[in-house]
């Protein structure tokens, strides 16, 4: 079968698919990867064949600034559903359904999958009269937001001689959720059909060894931080970076695809900055993790049974944090609480007192309960029909 597996540039949107789409692979299914021009290359050294689709990572900063600015005056909290039309509707699908209409018409799929934010892919599905995949990055987006985001592309529907669906047409086939039940706080009854799938893949029960340039570290317990790649502040993580490395513990800190560690400044010899690390080498080895409470970081981190510290900035940060919270896996810092004294004092917290790794514990349990993306893929064609 010719599945065509369309995504967003940005990493927190590609590394999701990534167990899905190697299943396909191995499944023996024919896979072609869809994406932003800049992303291309990071697809295909994962062993992918990857086409340029759509606009760039630069486009999607520039208009997230502009939305920011756009809509400062709302709570942080409520920016998300009024930016997410602003970043992930007709200005960005259209373009992408440009260069998708191009790419089956030389290669016809049999079918689609798709990120939950990558909104082209529906039509091109719908044009072809082929089923598509809703694949998450997170826990299920809030229906006004998404329904947002569907009006804002319903003109791209009637273009191609479609009838606008609800929601964008996200839920039309089959949504695969990556959130785990017993985290899950949106709403789930407007999806007819959906299918869990665990967020990461299958790691083995004895980790390997620490990146080389880590071995030094091994000494303390070591601490993960990180704000990803799309919210990541310099001046926010190098707070949260002095606040930890002033404990009895160990840093490793990522800083993101398009900074310089250097900038830094000299770091002590127990604090590793690097542009990025793999989590499944890393996060076995850790303690705990501060993070912005990214879907991708805050999953993996809690498959490995990891007391978090969340300081969420944006986007699907602050339903991960609430969620976070209920579960208590984690102490949430907002706003005017990211100072370092509350961020050292709350990687204390969570390292001293083990009821939160226990109740991180449980998650992974649950996490690793969830059917495997192979175990997926031996389904498909059944949830499909």
């Amino acid at each position: 079968m010719r599945v065509l597996v369309a995504t967003l540039p940005l990493w927190g949107h590609l590394r999701p698919l990534l167990p899905l789409a190697s299943a396909l692979v191995s499944r023996g299914h024919e896979v072609m990867w869809a994406t932003g021009p800049d992303a291309c290359a990071r697809v295909e050294g994962l062993g992918f064949r990857a086409v340029p689709a759509g606009l760039t990572e630069e486009d999607f900063n520039t208009a997230r600034d502009a939305g920011q600015r756009r809509f400062a005056h709302l709570p942080p909290e409520e920016r998300p559903n009024w930016l997410a039309p602003w970043i992930f509707g007709s200005g960005r699908a259209g373009p992408m359904l440009h260069d998708l209409r191009e790419l089956v018409a030389e290669w016809p799929p049999e079918l689609v999958v798709h990120d939950q934010a990558e909104y082209a892919s529906a039509i091109v599905a719908g044009t072809l009269g082929i089923p598509h995949v809703s694949h998450g990055f997170g826990d299920v987006l809030p229906t006004v937001r998404v329904a947002r985001t569907g009006d804002d592309v319903a003109g791209l529907w009637r273009a191609a001689g479609l009838t606008p669906r609800p929601y964008g047409g996200s839920y039309d086939h089959l949504y695969l959720d990556i959130y785990p039940p017993g985290l899950a706080m949106s709403p789930r009854d407007h999806i007819s059909r959906r299918q869990l799938i665990r967020p990461v893949p299958p790691f083995g029960a004895v980790p390997g060894p620490l990146p080389g340039p880590l071995r030094h570290l091994t000494d303390r317990s070591l601490v993960y931080a990180t704000l990803g790649t799309v919210f990541n502040d310099p001046r926010l993580l190098a707070s949260v970076v002095g606040a930890v490395a002033s404990l009895p513990v160990s840093v490793v800190a990522t800083v993101g695809f398009d900074i310089d560690p250097a900038a830094y400044g000299d770091q002590p010899e127990h604090v590793h900055l690097a542009r990025f690390v793999p989590q499944d080498d890393l996060l076995p080895h850790c303690a705990a993790v501060v993070s912005h409470g990214g879907s991708g970081t805050f999953l993996a981190a809690l498959a490995h049974g990891l007391p978090q510290v969340l300081v969420p900035q944006g986007a699907d940060q602050f339903l991960n944090a609430a969620a976070a919270e209920r579960a208590g896996v984690a102490i949430v810092l907002r706003g005017d609480q990211q100072d370092p004294d509350r961020i050292r004092q709350a990687v204390s917290i969570v390292l001293e007192d083990q009821g939160f790794a226990a109740r991180a514990a449980l998650v992974a349990e649950e996490i690793a309960a969830m059917p495997s993306a192979d175990q997926v893929v031996d389904r498909l064609d059944d949830l499909l029909r």
